[in-house]
């Protein structure tokens, strides 16, 4: 299980770096990367001690490496929790349940974000990055083979 944890966070590091840097930018937009591994990590069947352990992680490093960006952490914290607890309660379809919690995960995301930072609501700019996002999270969905299962959903809980 260590082992597991350990490269997820080695991930988890990478989508922080990519996330940050700005790389996949597109329409003046960034997708979520972190969004979207976790909740594919979520939908893959990973543990929730892992996925806690990881979400802390994530919201400490996001606080120490940018303060001011407190609010939003506590925001991404909040749906990734909600989306996990949900999960056992959906469909049970494994794409279907992974697209219901990146389209309705990034969209309370955003909205959340946007009334935290309080910023103006804008709603191309919230479309795009829903949109966007929900599309990377579809393509890792196929790019990664199904055989990397953890565990039967929702038998952890």
């Amino acid at each position: 299980m260590l082992s597991r944890f350990l490269i997820l966070l080695v991930l988890f590091c990478l989508c922080f770096i990519v996330q940050e840097s700005g790389v996949l930018m597109a329409w003046g937009v960034l997708p979520n990367l972190i969004l979207i591994l976790f909740l594919f990590v979520i939908c893959r069947g990973e543990r929730p001690a892992v996925i806690g352990a990881l979400l802390f992680v994530s919201v400490v490093v996001a606080y120490v490496r940018t303060p001011f960006w407190a609010g939003e952490a506590l925001a991404f914290a909040g749906v990734v929790a909600v989306c996990a607890f949900c999960y056992r309660w959906l469909t049970g379809n494994d794409l279907f349940d992974y697209a219901i919690l990146l389209l309705s995960g990034s969209a309370v995301l955003e909205f959340l974000t946007t009334l935290v930072s309080s910023a103006p609501f804008r709603f191309v700019p919230f479309f795009v990055a829903v949109g966007y996002t929900v599309v990377l999270g579809m393509v890792l969905w196929f790019v990664v083979p199904a055989s990397l299962r953890v565990a039967k959903p929702g038998t952890d809980f």
